[in-house]
């Protein structure tokens, strides 16, 4: 419902809907058009339409499946396996990276999976205060290298370590709306926080999805799952680091 004003959804899924239909009633039209030049008899062509109308039923349904695969390839809305995708990043994750090895490949899975415009993770920086840039993905707009550690957004994701959605009609509080307008002013949708032990490790920013469809619940539970990965697998990584350079 929120969505319903979004002129993107409507002409994209509209033009899948009327593709199939057409593609569908194409071939349907011809025979029985044909069938009525070439056989006289009323009495056949009835029983020859009733059988190409019958025929047109039941391919229906996986003709629109197979069509609606290979539209949402090239609209960008293909569907995935959740669980694939979790097993596939826990495995990438469990190897001991550079924190930039590790932005990159989560980068790299939200962007294969979700499709988004733009995608940047920054994380925190002992040597200087805020976050410093690591990742982007995506070049519809620049983002910014540095976000500092004053800003509404952080302070945010720091008191409320969940994701934080820019089209969230539920939520109605004042420390929201400047953290969403940050968000905006920053071209992302989506925010997602990276806790790394006790504090805010990194911030996720995802901007809107290039299909022009919603962020649904299996997109966020799916971002929430590899955030946390990401944060085992950060500060599974910064202890080695911690190590080496003890040693």
């Amino acid at each position: 419902r929120h969505r319903l004003m979004d002129i993107r959804v409507v002409i994209r899924q509209g033009t899948v809907y009327a593709l199939a239909g057409v593609i569908l009633a194409l071939p349907a039209v011809t025979i029985v058009i044909s069938v009525h030049i070439w056989i006289p008899e009323a009495g056949w062509r009835v029983v020859l339409d009733a059988l190409v109308v019958g025929t047109v039923a039941l391919l229906a349904a996986p003709l629109r499946n197979g069509l609606d695969r290979v539209l949402n390839t090239y609209l960008y809305r293909e569907r995935y396996n959740y669980y694939e995708i979790i097993r596939s990043e826990t495995r990438k994750q469990a190897r001991l990276q550079p924190p930039e090895a590790l932005g990159d490949d989560l980068c790299a899975a939200v962007d294969r999976v979700i499709r988004p415009e733009i995608v940047a993770l920054w994380l925190e920086t002992p040597e200087t205060p805020g976050y410093r840039r690591v990742v982007q993905r995506g070049v519809s707009v620049t983002m910014p290298d540095v976000i500092p550690a004053t800003s509404v957004l952080v302070s945010w994701l720091a008191l409320h370590p969940q994701l934080l959605l820019r089209d969230d009609p539920a939520q109605a509080d004042p420390g929201w709306r400047l953290a969403v307008a940050e968000l905006a002013y920053l071209n992302a949708e989506l925010a997602v926080p990276i806790s790394a032990g006790q504090g805010l490790g990194g911030i996720l920013l995802i901007g809107p999805k290039r299909s022009g469809d919603p962020y649904f619940d299996e997109d966020l539970t799916l971002l929430s799952a590899l955030a946390a990965e990401a944060a085992v697998a950060l500060s599974n990584g910064h202890l080695h680091q911690e190590v080496v350079h003890a040693r």
